[in-house]
């Protein structure tokens, strides 16, 4: 269907008196005698040109197309502009108004939409890159996309959590957090703690990747077929898609709080905290420790339990869309005590960029799949399954467990270890866990 037409000509390939169109998909317009056509899926914004050529009014059309510079490199985000001349600047206007609006559902040319303004936490310290680097290097393709924002950086731990309970609802349209999973965790239990925190958990969230684990954002350009890279995240953001993600309310003792991403216990917690002191190493520390560890593997006795996940239909056993903590009558829970090796429940596919933990997670299905592995199981076979999971091939290591749970308790038995929650130690006591199906909205996720 088509939108809008009017005059258009592409700078220096056509005269001013050229006809273009806008549809829902596509903008065309003649150029040199052909017609050409850009995808408005390609397409983040129209502004006006700095500079007006011959003093006809003038605008530009920001597109990031995916182009792979040679054959040995994967395909990423890449900008072309591209430059049109109006008769005059009603004309100008209104394309860009057309361009923008339908970019943001609005098909209603005449209508002025106000540019979208995002909360921007960024962490410093996040990560072995340059968190401030990162944005800098992406912060034009929000511009492009009619986007304006507010950039706050955190200073200690706990900061995001902060920046979150104090953000001026009506005054954003989202909040981007530049940083890893950690930081994400943070921002969404500073929104939850709110008294208006059903309010709060509408405003979308976006993730540039800029962290040690970046799973979220992983999964959400997963989902969307983009490449795993920084500006593809922005491009994600600027394109304004959102859709709604399992949250997980966690319990321990009288503390409540809320995960995006994960809980871990056994080697894998004890590799992703303890090899903190090995920062130096850079992305080598996490390898080297995993080996070690392996090398000298612990066992933690303890007992897991658990609702297994009914999807269609979504039985009474999860009721993963309620509010309380309490179990209906039709609870079957399930029981493994024994002596574990690592426990890693997972509410995303994606721990980090190189670690498919959990195939079979999806991120809006009401469940979390959860990965065992008990004493008993060799050395071998261990780090065979550690060497596989960049593609989530592990699943088919002999002795490697998986379970799709909507709720869980975990209680170690040991006195000593270590429990971590989207990738950030917790107090090591007894934890239930429950999936709230659909919770939170997420930028990106087609």
């Amino acid at each position: 269907m088509i939108i809008f037409e009017e005059h258009l000509a592409e700078l220096h390939s056509g005269s001013p008196r050229s006809w273009g169109s806008l549809a829902s998909d596509t903008l065309t317009w003649e150029s040199e005698g052909e017609q050409r056509v850009l995808a408005l899926d390609e397409i983040v914004g129209a502004a006006i040109s700095p500079d007006s050529p011959n003093n006809l009014p003038s605008f530009i059309v920001s597109v990031y197309p995916l182009v792979r510079s040679n054959i040995f490199q994967q395909r990423r985000r890449m900008l072309r502009e591209y430059r049109f001349v109006c008769t005059d600047e009603r004309i100008r206007n209104r394309w860009i108004r057309a361009i923008n609006n339908t970019l943001r559902g609005v098909e209603d040319v005449d209508t002025i939409l106000p540019p979208r303004h995002l909360h921007v936490i960024l962490n410093p310290t996040s990560g072995n890159q340059n968190p401030r680097e990162i944005f800098d290097r992406i912060s034009s393709v929000l511009a492009a996309s009619n986007s304006q924002w507010t950039l706050t950086e955190t200073q200690e731990a706990g900061d995001a959590a902060k920046i979150a309970y104090n953000l001026p609802l009506d005054k954003i349209d989202g909040l981007v957090v530049v940083g890893g999973d950690g930081t994400v965790h943070e921002a969404i239990n500073g929104l939850m703690r709110r008294s208006d925190w059903k309010r709060a958990i509408e405003i979308p969230i976006g993730t540039i990747p800029a962290g040690t684990g970046n799973g979220l954002c992983k999964t959400v350009l997963e989902i969307a077929g983009e490449p795993d890279d920084a500006v593809s995240a922005a491009f994600a953001i600027a394109k304004g898609n959102v859709r709604s993600f399992d949250l997980v309310r966690v319990q321990q003792a009288n503390h409540r709080y809320y995960s995006i991403l994960s809980l871990s216990w056994g080697l894998v917690s004890d590799v992703d905290i303890e090899s903190e002191r090995l920062r130096w190493l850079g992305s080598l520390r996490s390898d080297l420790y995993a080996l070690l560890r392996i090398l000298k593997l612990r066992t933690y006795r303890g007992r897991f339990s658990f609702v297994r996940a009914v999807t269609e239909p979504r039985g009474d056993d999860c009721h993963s869309t309620s509010s309380s903590n309490s179990e209906s009558p039709n609870s079957e829970w399930q029981t493994i005590e024994d002596e574990f090796v690592l426990v890693w429940a997972m509410n995303l596919p994606w721990a980090a960029g190189d670690m498919k933990v959990a195939p079979g997670a999806s991120a809006w299905d009401g469940a979390m799949e959860v990965f065992v592995v008990r004493q008993g199981v060799s050395k071998w076979r261990l780090l065979q399954a550690l060497l596989q999971i960049a593609d989530g091939s592990h699943t088919r290591v002999p002795g490697m467990e998986f379970y799709k749970v909507c709720k869980l308790q975990l209680e170690p038995f040991t006195r000593q270890g270590i429990l971590a929650v989207d990738g950030e130690k917790v107090d090591y006591s007894p934890v239930k866990m429950e999936v709230l199906n659909g919770w939170i909205r997420v930028f990106g996720a087609n």
